[in-house]
């Protein structure tokens, strides 16, 4: 016997769209097919003779009231009216639906029903035959969500979509591709556009001058230095901007993928399983392009001592076109796979906010459902079941609520210890140089021993890259790579750092809704959020300030020399050739070792701080958030509170939300809530 619940209302609307819309010769090989005892019926019955398509029609129905007798629907198992029916069933549990259903299908109540001969009587019971059908499809839904475990959810409060912040992210985007064109341009222009033209001294010797793939400016030292380090903000500006379309296309491939917990994930070390724009190799060409934007940004500008008629060696800053070149291939990688992520997966992204609220209620929307009796359990006590507790004076750090953080502090503090090093094994080789002048000399000011043509070379000791006579433009590319090396762990080590600084963010906007505090639900978009957010603008302030402290401490420097002298047809000639020589410099690895360890120790101070106040912590776990909100209704300015919400029916209090500020009292600190 077929199940009452395999019976929908979408069978017998079927049945009866087939029926009414079939020609005659259909009708009567539908006749054929029903049982004989209701083909004799409906002929013999007077008043049916009027045509042949009213006899099927009625053939049909009949054939189908005598299988829902025979199969009675939920409403008659469980012995209720049809009213009744999706009422009681929203208060009965699952199991107690299968044991009454199971007992009462072992012997079902077959119910004679007279078959009519009028008309008017039959067309009535197909009346009350279709009105029972659709009370049969509300409960066999509720029966069908209940036995699932899943309550039909209740209206929720609207979330923010982000269009604000995806219209600024399309427009970051944009500007990016017209930076990297313009970057191709300028490149180019620069590896043509040389000044090595021949000159003559104050001697009359005319002074060839190689090919060096740089174009002289006007600019001096200092202005070279300032707009390098103009650059490296720009480029933390771009690649931010960039990455956030990728962190937010990740977040969102988690979900469909079940895998979504955190609203801060570590966006380059995740891979997704098939959404293809966040899986490692993507992933891999996004890591690469973020170094050659910030090893491209320290040598945008070289110093070049160049001799001048009259005037001798002159330090000059130098554009290096390569360099320009390879920051636009780095921005091409980046943009590349945003632009991959605005056309292809857009349109699967719920939000582009970054606000961990809203993201909890776009996944509450989405069928992710309350736990009851959690009001006061943090993050950490997902595993246990529920149980009554008492608010905590001080919540949980982000380090025991998130353990892979220990990787990412970790990872900032050896790359503090390899500078370390590295700054004791520059020390010791600049000691024992011996070049001609004087070896050691620790001077902040980088000028302990002035020389036009190496003001640094008392401070560290130097690498030959490059020393033929005619340097190609190999030696500029292999520069690059140097500092791509050196640049590389850094780069990885700030990125992982994203994770310690977007989890104390996403637990500052939960603990903004305590009733104690003048909160309020905000849902700006995520640009000016991490504008006012402080543990954001530390993060972006020690990333420009690192990039350039190290381009800082490993210069590049060209390096002139005259190493012929000939004499062609009666006029002294002389040409220079060039060296490309890394100086590394104590000194200034000093500070920046100094300014890097003071960022892991901010990342330690803020991993392990613990928040203050009874709010259960939750760091952007959206099971946790879920549980701790048990109402996402907001006034008409957008807010709601956490509180008190009094004693249960149990004796035990309960925590909660609500709109109304007032209806909400303060946590009792002694008192178990549950």
């Amino acid at each position: 016997m077929m199940d009452a619940e395999d019976l929908s209302l979408k069978d017998i609307k079927c049945a009866k769209a087939q029926s009414q819309h079939q020609d005659g010769s259909q009708h009567q090989s539908e006749d054929a097919e029903v049982s004989p005892h209701i083909q004799q019926t409906s002929t013999k019955t007077p008043g049916l003779h009027q045509d042949e398509l009213q006899h099927s029609e009625e053939a049909i129905c009949l054939n189908k009231s005598r299988f829902l007798i025979e199969n009675p629907p939920v409403s008659q198992i469980f012995d209720i009216s049809d009213s009744e029916a999706s009422n009681s069933l929203d208060a009965t549990s699952a199991d107690s639906l299968r044991q009454r259903q199971d007992g009462l299908q072992k012997q079902p109540e077959r119910v004679e029903v007279p078959l009519q001969d009028e008309y008017g009587s039959r067309q009535q019971s197909e009346e009350s035959l279709c009105s029972t059908a659709c009370n049969l499809s509300t409960v066999e839904e509720s029966v069908g969500m209940i036995l699932k475990g899943i309550e039909p959810t209740p209206d929720l409060a609207d979330y923010d979509r982000g269009q604000t912040t995806r219209l600024l992210c399309l427009i970051g985007l944009v500007f990016a591709w017209l930076v990297c064109i313009a970057c191709i341009v300028l490149g180019t222009l620069c590896l043509i556009k040389q000044t090595n033209s021949p000159w003559t001294d104050i001697t009359g010797i005319v002074i060839k001058q190689p090919a060096r793939r740089l174009y002289i400016t006007g600019l001096s030292t200092t202005s070279g230095e300032a707009l390098s380090f103009m650059t490296n903000v720009f480029v933390a500006l771009a690649t931010d901007s960039l990455g956030y379309i990728h962190a937010t296309s990740l977040r969102w491939a988690l979900f469909r993928e079940g895998r979504l917990q955190f609203n801060t994930n570590l966006r380059l070390f995740t891979s997704t399983r098939k959404y293809a724009p966040n899986r490692w190799p993507a992933n891999l060409i996004s890591i690469i392009s973020l170094i050659l934007c910030y090893a491209a940004s320290s040598q945008l500008f070289l110093r070049d001592a160049q001799e001048k008629p009259g005037i001798g060696p002159q330090n000059v800053v130098a554009v290096n076109g390569v360099a320009i070149l390879t920051l636009a291939l780095g921005i091409f990688g980046k943009a590349s796979i945003a632009t991959w992520i605005m056309a292809s997966g857009s349109k699967h992204i719920p939000t582009w906010s970054s606000n961990a609220l809203n993201n909890a209620l776009v996944l509450t929307h989405h069928g992710l459902t309350r736990e009851e009796e959690r009001c006061m359990l943090s993050v950490d006590k997902t595993p246990l079941p529920p149980h009554p507790t008492k608010p905590l004076a001080r919540g949980l750090n982000a380090r025991n609520a998130v353990p892979s953080l220990r990787y990412i502090i970790s990872l900032l503090w050896i790359w503090s210890l390899l500078m370390v090093i590295f700054f004791i094994i520059l020390v010791v080789v600049s000691w024992f140089e011996s070049v001609g002048y004087q070896p050691w000399s620790f001077s902040l000011a980088c000028s302990a021993e002035p020389d036009p043509e190496f003001p640094e070379k008392a401070q560290g000791t130097y690498l030959i890259v490059n020393s033929v006579s005619e340097p190609w433009i190999g030696s500029l590319i292999i520069g690059i790579l140097f500092l791509c090396a050196v640049q590389g762990l850094q780069t990885l080590g700030i990125n992982a750092a994203e994770l310690v600084i977007n989890l104390s963010r996403d637990e500052s906007t939960w603990k903004e809704v305590d009733r104690a505090k003048s909160s309020r639900r905000s849902y700006n978009n995520a640009f000016i959020s991490a504008a006012t957010s402080w543990q954001n603008m530390l993060l972006f302030a020690f990333k420009p300030v690192l990039h350039w402290m190290l381009g800082q401490t490993v210069v590049l420097r060209i390096y002139e020399l005259v190493v012929t002298d000939s004499d062609v047809h009666g006029v002294s000639e002389s040409e220079n050739t060039y060296r490309y020589i890394f100086f590394m410099l104590y000194p200034r690895l000093f500070i920046y070792v100094i300014i890097s360890m003071a960022l892991a120790a901010c990342m330690i101070f803020i991993a392990f701080r613990r928040p203050r106040g009874p709010q259960p912590t939750a760091y952007g776990h959206y099971q946790t958030l879920t549980n701790l909100i048990d109402d996402w209704t907001v006034n008409e300015k957008g807010i709601f509170w956490w509180g008190d919400k009094g004693v249960g029916p149990d004796g035990i209090r309960h925590a909660g939300t609500s709109p109304n500020r007032e209806a909400l009292g303060n946590i009792q600190k002694d008192a178990l809530y549950a």
